[in-house]
């Protein structure tokens, strides 16, 4: 009978022991995720820091202002921004459209106001996600009329076409709502550069003309040949 109760006692002291270890053993896990969460986290902020020094050097060399991202392009009193840029409502209404404006220099190109962007939209089921670097100049003076200019081939039915540059409308579709303007618009030195030169996507809207290559990021050490390339294509609309 007593050796049955101290048997009794060893079986629940083990019991007690592997309970005691198991809480240890899930204890140290928990702690270990919290400490690696946390490196995690410290070690994004100083690469985050980091990344956005060299972004500011990038842009004092251009001769451009650098701000991370569109809620402070707003609040240091830039109201008037292109249109793809977030609405106001600050990271949360960002999430909810799945939209996301960063690494932005603003600055001045022979006298036109242009602010470069990093344009990034997640994937929203059969809609692709995007990243993509985006120079929007300010072109509200010049009366542009609205058009959007992108790769790939143009159909009779939906597009607007040239037919006397036919390379232009292999590899380029064209869309407009006044279509006699943007004819007017696009001469013949514009159809022949576009002709030749693939990949652009140009859109005019608002008062703006935003130049990119679809689904492109532009690193930093590229940035100043892609502002050149860009200013290439204001020329060909806005005429100085």
């Amino acid at each position: 009978m007593i050796g049955q109760t101290f048997e009794i006692v060893d079986s629940s002291i083990q019991e007690v022991q592997v309970g005691l270890y198991i809480g240890l053993a899930v204890g140290i896990a928990f702690l270990g995720l919290v400490v690696g969460i946390a490196f995690l986290v410290v070690f994004y902020v100083y690469w985050q820091k980091k990344r956005e020094a060299k972004l500011r050097r990038v842009a004092l060399e251009m001769g451009f202002s650098f701000v991370p991202d569109a809620d402070a392009l707003k609040a240091a009193g830039f109201s008037r921004l292109p249109p793809f840029f977030p609405c106001p409502g600050g990271f949360f209404r960002a999430i909810t459209r799945r939209t996301f404006v960063s690494d932005i220099f603003k600055g001045t190109v022979d006298g036109t106001e242009v602010i470069l962007c990093r344009y990034m939209r997640h994937a929203v089921r059969t809609t692709p996600g995007v990243s993509q670097t985006i120079a929007s100049f300010s072109v509200s003076e010049t009366a542009l009329p609205d058009f959007k200019l992108e790769s790939g081939k143009s159909s009779p039915r939906n597009h607007i076409e040239f037919p006397s540059t036919a390379e232009f409308s292999k590899s380029y579709r064209l869309e407009a709502s006044d279509e006699n303007a943007v004819r007017d618009l696009f001469d013949q030195r514009t159809l022949q550069f576009f002709a030749r030169e693939k990949g652009w996507t140009v859109e005019s809207k608002e008062g703006w003309l935003m130049v990119y290559r679809y689904d492109r990021d532009v690193e930093s050490a590229q940035l100043r040949g892609f502002v050149d390339e860009t200013k290439r294509i204001l020329r060909l609309f806005v005429k100085k």
